[in-house]
């Protein structure tokens, strides 16, 4: 039987890297579909925050990116509505999967092409967490825009909506009370290494921080506790800085840590780089405001690290299977007394919840069969 042809729109796929989870989530889940769909991408030609296109890539042309996938880098100068319509027209496909919310060529476009009908096939779109009340908060005219836009054109009923857990369902449904909700957690990276422990003392501990630089990932707070800590913390921030105004207010609190407190920043990574920096520290650490799956910390997992984490992701109950915590950020005092009790373990005891957090992790993979049914029924 003929596949059906499946496309993603999203703002950046690989070889970008400085979007983070959204390339990752695209990625994984290409790879997923392929085996069962037609595959073919959609994007932009260059990552987040570039002026130049990427290095080497064949833009304004499908490309083979590996077996049972295609992708289009759309040059910037191109990405008009016009373009974007005889695109997709040509290409005909049967379903269209939009990796964002906000986006207008990659959301906003599609979604208005379907409502004047000058495309075909049937629009699944995943907010990623932007209809979440964490990302609300933020609202910038470009999302009261789309937002007005759904509402006025009747949109929400027309198209099916992929929500990752059911908060995040209930969260769409008290924008869009009549929307049609599939629920399916996003296709986690798919490779394991052998575990791999590392020296852990009583009375030190290594962390690493690893997300955007932006008030909803909530540095500011890991920061501030850290104030309070009277043990040995060494703490490694990587990830690219969004709102500089914001990283220069947890560089003036960083130069105010006693001397326990040791800070290494990395920048920006790209994610080759990523499982052997988690192999390096004994826990990860991310105090999010919000989080609709949270790919850094289940790369944690498959690394064996365990996490201290905001309870704000649907990673919860850490504590009760040994694979780190997940905290009230209303109770700061919490996360003082959490890092304390991280730099308490000893080898042993370290040991011990590291190989829990990977076996949590194989056993995570091991279900991923019957996540893509979940899958099919979005795209059926």
């Amino acid at each position: 039987m003929k596949k059906k042809t499946l496309l993603l729109l999203t703002d950046w796929f690989v070889p970008g890297f400085r979007a983070g989870g959204p390339i990752r989530s695209s990625v994984n889940f290409a790879y997923a579909m392929c085996d069962h769909y037609r595959v073919y991408v959609l994007t932009g030609d260059r990552d987040l925050g570039d002026s130049i296109p990427y290095p080497g890539v064949q833009a304004g042309q499908w490309t083979d990116f590996d077996e049972g996938i295609r992708v289009f880098y759309l040059p910037q100068e191109q990405a008009s509505y016009g373009e974007l319509k005889a695109i997709i027209r040509d290409l005909n496909p049967e379903f269209l999967y939009l990796n964002s919310m906000y986006s207008k060529v990659f959301a906003i476009f599609p979604l208005l092409l379907r409502w004047r009908r000058q495309i075909p096939g049937e629009i699944v779109l995943a907010p990623r967490g932007m209809l979440n009340p964490s990302a609300l908060r933020f609202k910038s005219l470009k999302k009261r825009v789309f937002l007005s836009l759904v509402r006025i054109f009747g949109l929400a009923r027309k198209i099916r909506w992929h929500a990752t857990n059911r908060e995040e369902a209930q969260a769409i449904r008290a924008v869009f009370p009549l929307a049609h909700i599939g629920v399916a957690p996003n296709f986690p990276n798919l490779t394991q290494t052998e575990f791999r422990s590392m020296q852990k003392e009583p009375g030190t501990v290594r962390l690493f921080y690893l997300s955007r630089i932006l008030p909803i990932k909530n540095l500011l707070s890991l920061l501030r506790a850290l104030q309070k800590v009277a043990v040995r913390v060494d703490l490694t921030i990587a990830g690219p800085i969004e709102d500089q105004s914001y990283w220069q207010q947890c560089l003036q609190l960083a130069k105010s840590f006693s001397q326990n407190i040791r800070i290494v920043i990395c920048g920006e990574l790209h994610y080759r780089q990523i499982p052997q920096l988690l192999h390096n520290h004994h826990f990860f650490v991310l105090p999010t405001l919000g989080e609709n799956f949270g790919h850094a910390i289940f790369e944690a997992f498959l690394a064996g690290r365990p996490v201290i984490i905001s309870d704000r992701t649907p990673w919860r109950n850490l504590s009760a299977e040994g694979i780190g915590w997940d905290l009230p950020l209303e109770q700061p005092d919490r996360w003082v007394e959490t890092i304390g009790k991280a730099a308490a373990l000893d080898q042993e005891k370290f040991d011990q919840m590291a190989h829990r957090a990977w076996e949590f992790a194989a056993h995570f993979l091991a279900s991923q069969e019957e996540l893509k049914e979940k899958y099919f029924e979005l795209f059926s």
